[in-house]
């Protein structure tokens, strides 16, 4: 996202003068949330880990081997996905 430049002027300008008015900037963002590991090979799934999005209510639902981002989404949303793709692998593997 591209920002104006006269609204960065702006924003730059307004901080600069609180500070020199006393007041201070604000904490930076913190996250306790944890990385989830998911190893499901034993399940005919991949090695998965759920990691939070700083800032967002998401998550990203990433393959440990690759390092791709699989799908992104709500907590929710990325075990739907887990459970939707081991659910395909499952019946593939009980065809053969």
């Amino acid at each position: 996202m591209k920002i104006p430049r006269r609204t960065l002027r702006s924003a730059i300008s307004a901080a600069d003068y609180e500070r020199s008015i006393g007041i201070p900037d604000s904490p930076p963002i913190s996250d306790d949330r944890e990385v989830i590991p998911l190893d499901l090979r034993s399940h005919g799934g991949k090695r998965w880990q759920i990691e939070p999005r700083l800032g967002y209510t998401s998550c990203r639902l990433r393959d440990m081997d690759s390092g791709a981002v699989d799908f992104c989404g709500t907590m929710k949303q990325c075990l739907r996905e887990v459970s939707r793709v081991l659910a395909h692998r499952l019946g593939a593997r009980n065809l053969q």
